[in-house]
């Protein structure tokens, strides 16, 4: 039985996709654990490199790197002088890294939260 290449994913480059393949198996399973590596790196993010990157009136809740990004919980400021609810939230954002610099994406308000709660 004749078996083919599995094809690559559209998305990658050609600089990639013309050169893996050529690759004996052990390059590639170090490939692949550098790969792992590679992702880890970016979304597994201590809570100094989180409490580095938040503005000084901002107050994390929690932070838990279990998952694929790292989650932040995290209370901010709206910004008015006059409020005195300051700061707001808690709000979740998931953080990873990219080309050296924290990436946080906004995921919303957390509903019934607690800081024992569960994100």
């Amino acid at each position: 039985m004749d078996v083919d290449n599995p094809d690559p994913p559209e998305s990658l480059p050609a600089y990639i996709t013309d050169g893996v393949p050529k690759q004996d198996t052990e390059s590639l399973r170090e490939l692949q654990d550098w790969i792992d590596q590679l992702i880890q790196y970016r979304n597994n993010l201590s809570g100094d490199e989180i409490g580095a990157d938040v503005d000084q009136d901002e107050k994390i809740e929690r932070i838990n790197n279990s998952g694929d990004t790292t989650t932040v919980i995290k209370k901010v400021p709206c910004g008015k002088d006059a409020c005195s609810n300051c700061p707001h939230g808690p709000y979740r954002y998931e953080v990873y890294r990219q080309r050296g610099k924290l990436v946080w994406n906004y995921h919303g308000p957390v509903d019934n939260w607690s800081a024992r709660g569960s994100v």
